[in-house]
């Protein structure tokens, strides 16, 4: 036991200085910031004013377009559309709203059919280097003034159209089996889970390069050979994946210590509420739990492919091959959400290398029972069994065999005779 917390202590050590497990702590914010970057620079960046024609056939909106652009105006601080009205050009209109588009006397150029209120007809022209935002914006005030005249004409007063316009105050509420009552939470129900999701996926490819790399250079340099003359290859296995399966619960715990000083300090500077007593409920625990269960799984695989290969160029293509059971289930969580008790989804839960993801699905956005969610913790566990026992067979057969790879028949022959 010692021999294996050393090698751990090692394992952990060495990986926890490297580049690459810092640059997997900080890849999440980077996600982030390349998301949220563009959005916050589409919102607050400064928009030119476009120049707006209007030509009203006989609707006389023309001053109700003005008012709408300026109450717009007025939320935002600045003008964004100066409006230009034009009448009498039915003769011709084509060549003349032409000449206005080439000659830049207007950006984009707005046309009111006749009878708009009833048919809604509106024809809009601009310029090749306008963007489809823009002309949404304008669409938006159309709109809006349409909306307003329609109700005016069925003689409603203002306090009546704020009656009409009034949202809704939802508020959602979970009832369990036990017939317990809480407020629902959406980003305790669903984004916590996919936060823990994102990270094992992240942890998974990481740790599949960092393992199986750290164990062909150590049979490349035959450093595994003065290893194996003072522990056996269980010991070393073992510490292996006990050293990488602490990086694992190092990583996640720094991505819940973060959580929490923003539900602490920064509740205020967030658009969203964090409440601490829901995001740490104990449904937190099965997420831990799921995610160890996961993360060690997956360090067992990726130890043994290590000692299978003789660099890292032939050990790629394999890797991705498992690596892709850690991604299936991104594609699936539309489904999930919406068909919880198929026959699929049953499936789907039930294979080893997905079921850590879905059942963090399962416990955080679908509630799943506890002794469902315990049974499925079992069954985990029996495969991480089962496939240690096949990998430590394969990684003490192979790690010291070095030249050619091992085929199929070769691995079945070394799991039924080795002792």
């Amino acid at each position: 036991m010692n021999n294996i917390i050393k090698i751990a202590k090692w394992e952990l050590f060495r990986y926890i200085r490297s580049k690459a497990f810092i640059i997997t702590l900080i890849i999440p914010f980077i996600v982030i910031i390349i998301a949220g970057v563009p959005q916050y620079l589409a919102i607050n960046s400064e928009q030119p004013v476009m120049n707006i024609g209007i030509i009203d056939k006989g609707n006389n909106l023309f001053g109700e377009i003005e008012k709408q652009v300026s109450n717009d105006s007025e939320g935002k601080g600045k003008d964004q559309f100066i409006l230009q009205h034009y009448t009498g050009v039915e003769n011709n209109e084509n060549s003349f709203i032409k000449e206005l588009i080439k000659s830049n006397i207007a950006d984009i150029v707005v046309v009111l059919e006749t009878q708009l209120i009833d048919s809604g007809n509106v024809k809009f022209y601009h310029r090749n280097n306008i963007g489809i935002e823009q002309v949404s914006k304008v669409e938006q005030i159309i709109f809006n003034v349409v909306k307003n005249q329609r109700i005016e004409n069925l003689q409603l007063n203002k306090d009546d159209l704020e009656y009409v316009r009034k949202n809704l105050d939802t508020q959602l509420y979970e009832i369990s089996e036990q017939g317990e009552m809480e407020e629902m939470d959406m980003f305790v129900k669903y984004v916590i889970p996919g936060i823990f999701m994102f990270v094992l996926l992240l942890g998974i490819l990481t740790s599949s390069q960092l393992l199986v790399t750290s164990v062909i250079e150590e049979r490349s340099n035959r450093i595994i050979e003065i290893l194996l003359s003072s522990v056996n290859t269980k010991e070393l296995m073992a510490g292996k994946i006990l050293g990488i399966g602490l990086l694992g619960i190092i990583q996640i715990s720094f991505y819940l210590i973060i959580i929490i000083i923003l539900g602490i300090f920064g509740s205020s500077y967030l658009p969203i509420e964090l409440n601490i007593s829901q995001l740490f409920s104990f449904k937190i625990l099965w997420y831990l739990l799921f995610f160890i269960l996961g993360y060690f799984m997956y360090s067992t695989i990726y130890v043994s492919l290590g000692s299978l290969f003789n660099n890292e160029r032939d050990a790629q293509q394999t890797i991705g091959f498992f690596s892709l059971f850690a991604i299936i289930p991104m594609y699936f969580i539309s489904f999930i959400m919406t068909n919880p008790e198929s026959i699929i989804t049953k499936i789907l839960t039930l294979i080893p290398p997905i079921t850590p993801f879905f059942m963090i699905i399962h416990i955080g956005m679908l509630s799943a029972p506890w002794y469902y969610s315990l049974g499925m913790a079992f069954y985990l566990i029996l495969w991480i069994i089962g496939i240690t026992f096949i990998a430590s067979r394969i990684f003490k057969t192979a790690i010291l065999m070095y030249g050619k790879r091992p085929t199929f028949p070769e691995l079945f022959r070394w799991i039924r005779s080795s002792k």
